[in-house]
Formats: C-alpha cells, structure tokens, sequence
C-alpha cells in the first residue's frame, strides 16, 4: 500500500456529512500528515480542522463535487515545490501535534493532574493499595 501512496502527487481522503463523523479523524490522516503527502479532504470538523491548520492541503464540504472538483484542479496547477511545501507543512504538524510522543506526553500531563486531584485532599478515597508479590512457583 505504502508503494500506492508514494505514487500519487496529492491524497484524497472523504467523510461522509454524518454528525458521528464531525469529530472523528480517519486514522489515513494523521499517516498521509507523517508521510509528508498534501491532502485534499471532503470533510468537515476535527478533520477537516487538522487540515486548514497544518498547511498540508485543501478541504471542502462532503459531497460538494464542484469545490471538491475546484480543489482538484488547484493541486494539479501548483508546481512540485509547492506542493511539497504544503506536503512538509503536514508533516511538521503531524511531528508537533499528532505524534506518538505528543500524544504520550499529554497523557502523562492527565495522569499526573489527575492523582494531584486525588491527593489534594489529603483522603485515599477508598482505594486499595496493591502490593507486588513474588510468583509462586
């Protein structure tokens, strides 16, 4: 598949207008954002959010052929330099935002609050405290 995308000058991802989709991003984003290929997104929401905000491309409403059509025939007319800027501009955004080690960064940051919470109030709150034992064997 990777020999697929690497052919193409500009990918495509679509969503259908469903409110579910609204905040979902399709997990071919953030891999095209990474592998540093301009987009043209049919979508709306987070997704399409992600894409305005990276750099990376192009978005336009779900199911509008003539905008999408529009946005098309503007990729086709940008010289290789451009669209490997607008390519590098997603992947410099997918580095910064997306990444597995932003994403385990924020989570860190969560979890850490979170037993920060727990503790400000000087209570165990009824948790249990496990300790490790040997296996036996």
């Amino acid at each position: 598949m990777s020999d697929v995308l690497a052919s193409a000058d500009v990918q495509l991802i679509s969503l259908k207008d469903l409110p579910v989709f609204a905040n979902t991003i399709p997990s071919k984003l953030p891999a095209t954002l990474a592998a540093g290929h301009p987009i043209i997104g049919a979508l709306s929401g987070d997704a399409a959010r992600i894409i305005e905000n990276s750099g990376a491309g192009w978005t336009v409403p779900p199911g509008a052929g003539p905008e999408l059509a529009d946005a098309i025939r503007a990729a086709a007319a940008l010289p290789r330099e451009q669209l490997a800027a607008r390519g590098a501009a997603g992947r410099d955004y997918y580095h910064s935002h997306l990444s597995e080690a932003v994403g385990a960064g924020a989570l860190v940051a969560l979890l850490e609050r979170s037993a920060q919470r727990a503790g400000s109030d000087g209570r165990r709150r009824g948790r249990r405290r496990f300790r490790a034992r040997p296996a036996r064997g």
